[in-house]
């Protein structure tokens, strides 16, 4: 059998430049992003600098920083795995090997002239190689059920970088990094420098529009996009329009969303009262993005388990069908059996491919790096109720109502009171002569003679011997400071010390928030634990 020759010649220069391109770019940004954060750690505040705060930073950022290196080491074997099995395919079965002719079956050889020249100019030209990972991602409904968690954390995480890269006042080129490298690296790599850079990072006191956040509309409505660009993936796939929902739902929605409140004009912004207000205004959003997150990933794991269902005899990628299949399904006792295959098999798409092991390895490290930092973070497990379940949620069932705005500085009720007092008080004419004596007058001249006398007594029985007990110059101290009254600022302070940005003491750990959010990730998805889980970080700072 002879040879079979290609259409064209073989140019192996685009795919070489595609891999260089590709490869130096990731590497300009994490490099990019490892520089920024260096600066942040030479040029903290004495604030956070201390002794205390120093020791347990190191440990937090050398946590992160080892599950960063963690998934960026996963993401890399598994994308080389991805090309060298792709070229090997396409070697196999696109004309490269010819059949040994009256030999076994599956037999082959490599032609003279492919034996030492790479065919990656053919090879690259007819598997379509940058859409090549997402298209086998969306190619079977068990293998997409890992890829929409990918994009539903993605599109939640990019609001979180958004909102907290404002106020950390991060530069636009840097969050653009972070982003390009949750799109085209890896989430998780993206999402443990990025809590790096809030550890190292802090607050800056005179946030710049601090009272102003983008209306709520926009966040829900370019959510409510990448969500539907989500749903509509696996329904384009094999045709042309694939490319547009796909652009959507992993580059233009993300890159809005955390660009937002640095390209929004002032007039599509709202204006708050003081700093807790605008924070608070941020859980709708993120409750928002955590029910579409929950609806998807519910449709497509309902998708999910429907196909691989031992019996059920379809070729469908809809839940439409539900009660069709049903109906025409073969009779089967053993339900549960059934259902554990059909998880099994889920779950078993982890192994099918390179790109699925890529993407469902990156959205298991994504779910860890959460938990982690909900944990050394503490992030109020309320506020995650709030902000990824029950938006009415305040406390615990069995425990007393939280007020959430004990943890942002307010003197509302102080200055209500300086003003009632001001306005109760008024000048008196001090009259001529001497004051006259009333009761209560000489009840006080009585009081402080009666007290006078005991000090002289005191005094007259410590010098005659007797044993008394004294109180320590501490103790002293301690019944002056109580006596004190506290630090009521004027009116003018008070609203001024309200509207500065701060971040709360971060220092306990919170084992039960990590546990709720691997929990939420568990049975919502990706997109439901983060969301729950910044959210809270967010709108309960």
């Amino acid at each position: 059998m002879a040879p079979v020759p290609f259409d064209g010649e073989n140019n192996n220069l685009i795919p070489i430049a595609y891999f260089s391109v590709a490869s130096i770019s990731s590497l300009s940004l994490l490099a990019f992003i490892c520089s920024d954060i260096w600066r942040s750690s030479t040029s903290l505040s004495p604030l956070s600098n201390t002794r205390r705060h120093e020791s347990q930073r190191r440990r937090q950022v050398i946590l992160f920083a080892a599950l960063a290196v963690t998934s960026f080491t996963l993401v890399l074997y598994y994308t080389v795995m991805r090309y060298m099995l792709s070229y090997e395919f396409w070697v196999n079965h696109h004309g490269s090997r010819q059949e040994i002719p009256n030999s076994l079956p599956g037999r082959s050889y490599v032609p003279a002239n492919l034996e030492d020249i790479p065919q990656l100019g053919h090879w690259f030209a007819s598997q379509s190689v940058p859409l090549q990972f997402y298209k086998l991602i969306a190619e079977g409904s068990r293998r997409f059920w890992w890829g929409q968690q990918y994009f539903a954390g993605l599109i939640a995480w990019s609001t979180f970088v958004g909102i907290e890269g404002h106020r950390r006042q991060l530069p636009t080129l840097t969050k653009l990094a972070f982003l390009l490298v949750a799109q085209f690296v890896s989430l998780s790599v993206a999402q443990n420098l990025f809590y790096i850079t809030m550890l190292l990072k802090s607050i800056p006191v005179t946030s710049k529009d601090a009272l102003r956040t983008p209306n709520q509309s926009l966040y829900i409505t370019c959510a409510l996009l990448g969500f539907f660009c989500v749903a509509d993936l696996p329904l384009r796939h094999g045709t042309e329009l694939f490319v547009g929902p796909l652009f959507g739902g992993l580059v233009a929605i993300p890159t809005i969303l955390g660009t937002l409140p640095d390209i929004l004009p002032r007039r599509l912004e709202t204006s708050h009262k003081n700093v807790h207000l605008a924070h608070r205004s941020y859980a709708t959003v993120f409750t928002t993005i955590s029910v579409f997150a929950l609806a998807t990933h519910a449709w497509f794991t309902g998708t999910a388990i429907l196909d691989n269902t031992p019996g059920l005899q379809h070729h469908h990628r809809s839940i439409f069908s539900w009660p069709l299949r049903l109906h025409t399904s073969q009779p089967d006792p053993s339900r549960l059996q059934r259902a554990e295959t059909a998880v099994t098999r889920v779950l078993g798409a982890l192994g099918d491919h390179p790109a699925v092991n890529a993407i469902g390895w990156d959205v298991l490290l994504s779910a860890v790096s959460l938990g982690v930092w909900c944990i050394v973070r503490g992030v109020d497990v309320d506020g995650m109720i709030e902000c990824g379940i029950w938006p009415w949620h305040q406390a615990g069932a069995n425990g007393p109502a939280k007020d959430l705005s004990l943890k942002h500085v307010s003197f509302d009720r102080l200055a209500k009171k300086e003003d009632g007092d001001n306005g109760q008080v008024s000048p008196t004419k001090k009259a001529r002569g001497r004051p006259k004596r009333t009761e209560d007058s000489s009840s006080n001249v009585t009081k402080a003679a009666s007290k006078a006398a005991q000090k002289v007594g005191e005094a007259a029985s410590a010098s005659t011997g007797r044993r008394r007990v004294g109180k320590t110059d501490a103790q002293a101290h301690e019944e002056d400071d109580a006596e004190d009254e506290d630090y009521v600022p004027d009116r003018f302070t008070a609203a001024e010390l309200a509207n500065l940005e701060h971040e709360g003491e971060h220092g306990e750990t919170e084992a039960e928030a990590g546990a709720l959010a691997w929990g939420l990730w568990t049975l919502g998805g990706l997109g439901v634990a983060t969301a729950s889980a910044l959210g809270s970080e967010v709108a309960i700072a």
